[in-house]
């Protein structure tokens, strides 16, 4: 929440930079105390919850300050080119990263990590924008106004309130995707831990070509998409819950990892084309807020219940959570009938405008 008030305050292009500092230098200190055999168990608690932190602060900056830099017709296609080079830097970096470590040790590729914040510090230099300051920055507001003050806007807005019910929602169903796969391909499969790694690699590949996907398609009425990509999550989920081998399993996981894209670029672009400039880091935090608040209890429960009735199971349960999520995607007009373009950006402006 603090962060969001900061986005709100100050230059979002700055924030990403101090948060890429901290924590190159904090990975940095990583690798040195690795290098001079002086770390502890202890370091990684505080190390963890620093880039955590930072990571978070640069996501809401970065989702906040993309409406600023492109038209808001083709936010959709910038979203869908953000989220193609985030999954290809995890498959390339998962694969380099384990083959450095394996040559180089551990500490060799924490300190190369370090390089990398760096350098992403000086690519976000060559952003072009320009910083406005916030009308109101001369008005004296207390922390717990400004965080308020987004409540109170958010409230008005009985379709970004639901949108952010069925995230929080999705993100439960989706719970089983993060805990259970092991248990899921050793329990039910009989499968190795190459048998593993092939089910998570379709994952991959799936929100790769989903990204794509939408990038190519660069769809407008992202109301409908969304909730057709919720749709095809709950289908996913239901192939994974009664495959009778692991080439269903794969396959479920397949449609599973499209549609989670195809879910989450729309998600992001209402969000982005919704909420006004000055009001834009304070939801996007309370979103991400909503949007994780559940999971480390949702991962409890999960587990628990997988012991208790299996994980094929667990999964079904998250296939019918995923239902009701389409359900209140469907029927919440305004949601479905969302739509981007040249006149809705123009629409929008002038809202921003008038506030």
């Amino acid at each position: 929440m603090i962060f969001g008030v900061w986005i709100d305050k100050w230059n979002r292009k700055w924030l990403m930079q101090i948060s890429d500092f901290i924590q190159a230098f904090t990975t940095g200190v990583f690798a040195v105390l690795l290098f001079v055999d002086v770390f502890e168990l202890q370091y990684i608690y505080f190390i963890t919850i620093i880039l955590s932190l930072c990571n978070n602060l640069f996501g809401i900056s970065n989702t906040s300050i993309l409406p600023e830099l492109v038209k808001k017709d083709l936010l959709i296609t910038a979203n869908s080119l953000l989220s193609t080079s985030q999954q290809v830097a995890r498959l390339v970096g998962s694969t380099v990263g384990g083959i450095l470590i394996a040559y180089t040790g551990e500490a060799t590729v924490i300190a190369i990590n370090a390089i990398t914040f760096f350098v992403s510090l000086a690519f976000i230099q060559f952003i072009r924008y320009e910083y406005t300051p916030n009308q109101q920055e001369g008005v004296k507001h207390s922390l717990i106004n400004d965080i308020v003050e987004g409540f109170t806007w958010l409230k008005k807005e009985r379709a970004l309130v639901t949108l952010i019910l069925i995230g929080m929602l999705s993100n439960v169903a989706l719970g089983p995707t993060n805990v259970l796969p092991p248990m899921l391909i050793k329990e039910d499969f009989n499968g190795t831990a190459a048998a593993l790694g092939v089910f998570d690699s379709f994952i991959g590949i799936g929100l790769l070509a989903g990204a794509v996907f939408v990038g190519i398609v660069s769809p407008k009425k992202i109301g409908m998409w969304f909730s057709f990509g919720l749709g095809m999550q709950s289908i996913g989920m239901f192939v994974i819950s009664f495959s009778p081998n692991l080439i269903f399993a794969n396959l479920g996981n397949l449609i599973l990892g499209i549609a989670i894209i195809i879910t989450n670029i729309p998600m992001s672009t209402f969000f982005q084309v919704m909420v006004p400039t000055n009001m834009r880091g304070r939801i996007n935090s309370i979103s991400s807020v909503s949007f994780n608040f559940s999971i480390p209890i949702t991962y409890g429960v999960v587990g628990i219940l997988a012991d208790k009735i299996g994980a094929q199971e667990v999964y079904a349960i998250g296939t019918a959570i995923l239902f009701i999520c389409v359900v209140l995607a469907f029927t919440n007009k305004e949601l479905v009938k969302s739509f981007i373009g040249a006149d809705e950006g123009k629409k929008q402006e002038q809202v921003e405008r008038n506030l």
